[in-house]
């Protein structure tokens, strides 16, 4: 048996525990070590991607989809990279 525990700020969103709770996904999925290997950009990627394959993504506002994709596009700049046009949908 596995305990998962998530904490957050009073009244999370359902876009942030989706967000978190789609970041334990992958972990799982891909193990420590593979986890591990990946760099933020990738973890974030990752992330956004699975949104935007949820239906929760058809139920976010413009404005929640824009941050989301703004968020992953800026941490790919932080890391060097040039062309972050396939992160928006």
């Amino acid at each position: 048996m596995e305990l998962v525990i998530f904490i957050y700020l009073s009244s999370p969103t359902a876009l942030q525990v989706k967000h978190e709770l789609s970041h334990w996904l992958d972990y799982k999925k891909l193990g420590f070590d593979g986890y591990s290997k990946l760099n933020r950009s990738q973890r974030e990627q990752l992330v956004l991607e699975r949104l935007q394959r949820n239906r929760i993504w058809d139920d976010l506002n413009i404005l929640e989809k824009e941050i989301s994709e703004k968020y992953v596009a800026d941490i790919l700049i932080q890391e060097g990279g040039t062309d972050v046009r396939h992160v928006f949908k």
